[in-house]
């Protein structure tokens, strides 16, 4: 064994190297269509590519027989992929999604057309989920979540207190 002549030091706040590890390698692609989803026309910035959207559905624990909220759906790749699984379990789809930008809104519905998938997109602010869908609606609930939505997180807690059925799971 050789003595080393340097000390060794971790700076956290000023690192003299950084790395970062990204890996999208979610699953087997059987279909050719796990990096390329046909139906994302129409992508938001903020938005996330269709597998990692299938793995947070997954992780989720979300069933077919059960009803899902995306919150801040941005261009809906959430809750179509949602739509998708549950499409090839059962006939019926109970996925909801909102945003509160008329942008995304618009994005999101022209993006679950092409999908063909028989989804709730709405425009509604936070604060209106109670009234639109009453109290313990919800099995599970998924909020992606950006920078501008930090104000909002007293009120996303309050408003999924409300929605989720006992035992129910959130996903942020």
């Amino acid at each position: 064994k050789k003595e080393l002549d340097f000390e060794q030091k971790i700076r956290m706040k000023n690192p003299d190297i950084v790395i970062v590890v990204f890996s999208n390698h979610v699953g087997i692609d059987l279909h050719g269509e796990m990096d390329q989803r046909k139906y994302r026309l129409f992508p938001h910035a903020a938005s996330m590519r269709g597998d990692l959207a299938y793995f947070l559905i997954r992780t989720s624990k979300f069933q077919p027989n059960e009803k899902l909220l995306v919150g801040f759906c941005n261009d809906a790749t959430l809750a179509v992929e949602a739509s998708m699984y549950v499409e090839k379990h059962s006939k019926t789809a109970h996925v909801f999604a909102f945003d509160d930008n008329i942008q995304s809104v618009t994005a999101a519905k022209k993006n679950v057309k092409i999908a063909k998938q028989d989804l709730t997109i709405s425009k509604y602010d936070l604060e209106e989920l109670e009234v639109k869908y009453g109290h313990n609606f919800f099995d599970r609930i998924i909020f992606q979540l950006t920078k501008k939505h930090e104000k909002k997180i007293k009120e996303l807690f309050y408003q999924v207190q409300l929605l989720l059925k006992k035992k129910a799971s959130l996903l942020i």
